[in-house]
């Protein structure tokens, strides 16, 4: 929530927090649209949460609870097909629901 990452160490410690979260977490693409540079996808990211959850400066247990969470990303690429943008759009208080977190 509100974290902003760059370059690729930050990108590998914010996947190293997903897992730590969600062992077994999968983000499934369900539809990709793409405009000149600019790209969008819809996802649904699920999995167990088996591990602690930070959610701004609070850290939650984990709840062994199943989730599944519909979003998209919003994203550009430079000519060479690198990601300069990307931000994820989805429903944090709907997943903390689902793991059985109170917000």
């Amino acid at each position: 929530m509100g974290h902003t990452y760059t370059g690729v160490h930050d990108v590998a410690r914010f996947f190293r927090h997903m897992l730590r979260f969600s062992s077994d977490t999968l983000v499934d693409f369900t539809s990709i649209v793409v405009d000149g540079e600019s790209f969008t996808a819809e996802w649904t990211w699920s999995g167990t949460a088996d591990g602690p959850l930070s959610l701004g400066d609070q850290v939650h247990p984990a709840t062994g609870r199943t989730y599944s969470v519909p979003g998209v990303a919003v994203c550009r690429a430079d000519a060479c097909g690198r990601v300069t943008y990307h931000r994820d759009y989805y429903d944090v208080r709907d997943l903390a629901r689902q793991v059985g977190i109170d917000l």
